[in-house]
């Protein structure tokens, strides 16, 4: 027909019988690329599973000192017992039972573990038996005592446990929730003993130094070192040792015992004897200490150490004087017995 557009192609009816015209353009192909199916959030990890985990965990260090330490019992009691063979039975049943309970243990956690609705029951429980065995084994091997148990078991009992919740809590952190555990085991058993006893140690100290507005008796002479300190019989007691090997200590009267400057001295085989502000005391002729007063009227005495050699007691007394503020701290705080 004339005046119709050779481009236009006539478009078969719709639903309706309704003929139209497609658009020109090119040919067939692919259609638009649907959208993609979206990704199912992962299971959020139940709080109940989680407060399992850290209770579980927590429990483990001291289930482990406790084991070994019933078995050690148990041992010892059957060497004293006197049981002849049955002795080696004994030894075998406590060998068996060491695994056995570590078995039990991982079984126990896990059955809780599922109750609770964990999603990791096996990884968790794998995880807090490793450290169950890790704090047993440490605590046989004298890395800790039972008078540190309070301590340890309490700060190895956190860490297990804060391991394990982090284990159960998410994939993600899996791996950080194991190294917590495991070097929360190995840290409270190894480095925290120490710490308290350094800490123990410089209580008895500040103990022994007495009052900080008294006096007490130092060495200050150049040829002695300070190599110790203690409390001896509730008066605190330094250890010198002289360049040529004698040794002396010197005790401050500080303490609940403490006595006159003339103490002893009306015993039969003491004499006594005044020279220079100082007080010789002889013991059957033989100087036994020297003693002097500091300015505070407290008494300071010399004693020899017992070691080769006669160290001059009444040079070394010549030489005490009472130490100072910054003495005291350095005292407290020496590393040294």
């Amino acid at each position: 027909m004339e005046g119709m557009d050779e481009n236009r192609i006539p478009r078969p009816p719709d639903g309706h019988g309704s003929p139209d015209a497609y658009q020109a353009g090119p040919g067939p192909g692919p259609g638009p690329t649907p959208p993609a199916a979206p990704q199912p959030e992962p299971k959020q990890a139940a709080p109940r599973a989680v407060l399992t985990a850290a209770a579980y965990g927590f429990a483990m260090p001291w289930a482990g000192a406790g084991v070994v330490s019933g078995a050690f019992i148990a041992v010892m009691a059957a060497a004293f017992a006197e049981l002849g063979p049955l002795f080696v039975v004994v030894i075998v049943l406590v060998l068996a039972a060491l695994p056995a309970s570590a078995f039990g243990v991982w079984r126990l956690g896990r059955a809780l573990l599922r109750a609770a609705g964990a999603r990791a029951p096996k990884t968790v429980a794998s995880v807090g038996t490793g450290c169950f065995a890790l704090s047993g084994l440490l605590f046989h091997g004298g890395a800790s005592t039972a008078d540190d148990l309070a301590v340890v078991g309490l700060a190895a009992g956190l860490a297990v446990g804060g391991g394990c919740a982090l284990t159960e809590l998410s994939p993600r952190i899996r791996a950080l929730g194991i190294a917590v555990a495991v070097v929360g085991a190995l840290a409270a058993q190894l480095a925290l003993p120490p710490v308290i006893a350094w800490y123990e140690a410089r209580s008895e100290r500040r103990t022994a130094m007495g009052d900080p507005d008294t006096d007490f008796a130092v060495l200050d002479g150049p040829e002695w070192t300070r190599t110790g300190v203690s409390d001896q019989y509730g008066r605190l007691a330094l250890f010198y040792e002289h360049r040529d090997g004698d040794g002396v200590r010197v005790e401050t009267w500080n303490g609940e015992h403490a006595e006159p400057l003339d103490y002893q001295c009306d015993y039969r085989q003491m004499e006594c004897e005044r020279q220079d502000g100082l007080l010789i005391v002889r013991e059957e002729g033989v100087i036994d200490k020297v003693r002097t007063v500091l300015p505070d009227g407290t008494v300071a005495s010399v004693h020899p150490e017992e070691r080769d050699g006669a160290p001059d007691l009444v040079a070394a007394a010549q030489d005490v004087r009472a130490g100072t503020s910054e003495e005291r701290e350095e005292i407290i705080d020496a590393a040294e017995g």
